[in-house]
């Protein structure tokens, strides 16, 4: 297999001309996540001849697009994996060829949309500016007065007929694997475009990768995107233009308390009944299931978010020892944010504690950790099995009780056991003997008085 070189050869394979609305999409979600060279990358190649047998040279390519040999490479793997593009190595007889198929962008209105795209959008533009493209490009519809009676499409043909019938087409959707690593890119940093947006505060990439870790913590624990953690690592610098991670935890840590002060409509406050109305507005006619909900809260949700939502639901507030609790919670890295917010809410919520203890906690945390938890459904099944183990042992414990408990045994008189033998004609003669003697002198006595 040959290796790329700037001498090699490449055909361009396009099926569609762009239009103005796919330029427009290209503009508003795509540059903003690819970058000015892979957009310029991108232009060049898809504005090709539409000719799929011709062949170009790549120092060509360079030189019209004003790339590097680095930046091309950079480039086009950016537009791969947005899914603008796909690459084909071909290993010839005496050389290697590559085939460059361009893929049409997705509209504005189908990106944005798109929770994960969106999520991934907001990572570079920040949320004032990705809500503000949304409300331009996504208005919303006045709401038509009424109940919706609209026969579905298994009314049409039936719920059995459905399962039977095959899809005819069987093209992969090309989004999926996007949509895949963009998933698993939220539970990381791209230090990438921290170490762009921090250039002009004098911070280094190799500090960046030093505190990785634990910026990450506070990313998940918090509910940060990677915009809004830059904006708290300037606020967090020491004179020497290093992070300075114990300020970073403080200056969160206070911003939380300050925001409950503050009216709702805060980044940070995700609350349930925010997330209830989003998903009925998404199902207005579809009952959801209790269960589903609860399981897409506390995994949807950082853990401060989602003890934030729990106590101002009953009134109350998330206290600053509390906020410690989460941060020394996180730091252990030891469950999963969703199986944290599992146990917020059998504290607070089932058990009714209005405070949580670092110790109780740490006691929680160690015991499931060792019981194998990592995910909000695996939490709920060990609460339900423990519950039902410790029903059977207080049904075992008061059987043992009563099972336990001594007899009262009253002590037999002594005459029960006694045993009566009948009286010879002797001893019959001489009773009678004796009562005679006994009457008579009392006789005796009566008559002297």
């Amino acid at each position: 297999m040959g290796e790329f070189s700037l001498q090699q050869h490449y055909r361009v394979i396009s099926d569609t001309a762009l239009t103005l609305p796919d330029i427009q999409a290209l503009t508003q979600v795509y540059l903003p996540i690819i970058g000015h060279e892979a957009f310029t990358l991108y232009m060049t190649l898809a504005c090709y001849p539409h000719n799929d047998t011709r062949t170009f040279v790549h120092t060509e390519l360079l030189d019209q697009a004003g790339l590097t040999h680095h930046s091309f490479l950079d480039a086009r793997g950016r537009l791969e994996g947005i899914g603008l593009m796909k690459t084909f190595q071909q290993d010839l007889t005496m050389k290697t060829q590559w085939v460059y198929e361009m893929l049409e962008p997705m509209s504005t209105r189908a990106f944005l949309s798109d929770d994960t795209l969106a999520s991934l959008l907001a990572h570079y533009l920040g949320e004032d500016t990705l809500n503000q493209l949304i409300a331009d490009t996504l208005p919303e519809q006045p709401a038509i007065p009424g109940k919706n009676v609209t026969a579905s499409f298994f009314d049409l043909i039936g719920a059995d007929s459905f399962k039977q019938m095959k899809s005819p087409v069987t093209k992969p959707d090309r989004l999926t694997l996007v949509q895949k690593d963009i998933k698993a890119a939220n539970k990381s940093l791209n230090l990438d475009l921290m170490a762009q947006m921090l250039k002009s505060f004098n911070v280094s990439l190799r500090d960046l990768k030093t505190n990785e870790a634990a910026l990450l913590v506070e990313k998940e624990l918090y509910g940060l995107d990677d915009v809004t953690l830059v904006r708290q690592i300037q606020q967090s610098l020491t004179p020497n233009h290093e992070i300075d991670m114990p300020r970073l935890r403080n200056n969160l840590k206070q911003q939380t308390l300050a925001n409950q002060r503050q009216p709702v409509s805060d980044p940070l406050q995700n609350t349930i009944a925010e997330q209830d109305a989003t998903a009925t507005s998404k199902k207005q006619d579809q009952p959801q299931n209790p269960a589903q909900v609860f399981l897409e809260q506390v995994k949807n949700t950082a853990p401060v978010a989602y003890l934030k939502a729990l106590r101002q639901a009953k009134g109350g507030f998330i206290t600053d020892s509390e906020l410690k609790v989460l941060q020394d919670t996180a730091q252990l890295n030891r469950l999963p944010n969703e199986v944290i917010n599992v146990i917020l809410y059998e504290l607070t919520v089932v058990e009714g504690r209005s405070t949580i203890s670092r110790n109780l906690m740490q006691t929680i945390v160690n015991d499931w950790s060792q019981a194998g938890i990592q995910n909000a459904t695996g939490a709920i099944k060990y609460l339900q099995e423990r519950k039902k183990k410790r029903a059977e042992a207080q049904n075992t414990n008061k059987t043992r009780y009563r099972n336990q408990q001594p007899m009262k045994n009253e002590t037999p008189p002594d005459w029960k056991n006694q045993k009566v033998e009948a009286a010879t004609a002797e001893e019959q003669a001489a009773a009678s003997r004796q009562l005679a003697a006994l009457r008579a002198k009392r006789k005796q006595e009566d008559r002297k008085s």
